[in-house]
């Protein structure tokens, strides 16, 4: 592991820290076999509700935690691979959006390498509690379609504020 990639890191870990000090909704453990400071960190989410589609087909609203993990592998802040947006996140329960297909989570064609975990953080957020989804270049085309003809359902759905208290702007 390079020093720059230790030291990002290491602040990731610190960022990690604040964000469960600053969120009442949000966990995140940093995981002691990927290493210290930890390249992976596990989250769990709680009150934001989101789509589950069920074996048959159905999709109903769930308020169930969303577990997820955040990898910031080696090449995390120098990666030129255009795949590294379905790299990061990782999602353990089942979503339907737009963004997910299986465990695997687009984090969009806009993200870039060496973005700071709390940046990472709350775009999850932003996706799972469906305040950001792709309709165009959609991961999960099936979701895409629901979403597209459930957009005002999608919008209403209910998450509580990530952070504590606004931050400045």
């Amino acid at each position: 592991m390079s020093a720059v990639h230790r030291s990002f890191l290491r602040e990731a870990e610190r960022e990690a820290q604040a964000c469960n000090r600053e969120s009442g909704v949000l966990r995140l453990l940093g995981d002691p076999v990927s290493g210290h400071p930890p390249s992976r960190f596990h989250g769990l989410l709680r009150e934001v509700q989101h789509f589950v589609r069920e074996p048959g087909g159905a999709v109903h609203v769930s308020d169930d935690p969303i577990p997820f993990s955040i990898h910031l592998p080696e090449d995390y802040l120098r990666s030129v691979d255009p795949a590294l947006q379905f790299r990061i996140v990782e999602l353990h329960a089942p979503l339907f959006h737009p963004n997910v297909r299986g465990p695997l989570v687009c984090m969009g064609s806009r993200f870039r390498p060496g973005t700071r975990l709390r940046s990472v953080v709350e775009h999850v957020y932003a996706l799972f509690a469906s305040h950001v989804f792709a309709t165009e270049d959609a991961f999960c085309p099936e979701a895409r379609d629901f979403y597209r003809r459930h957009t005002a359902r999608a919008r209403s759905l209910q998450a509580a504020p990530l952070w504590r208290r606004p931050l400045a702007a």
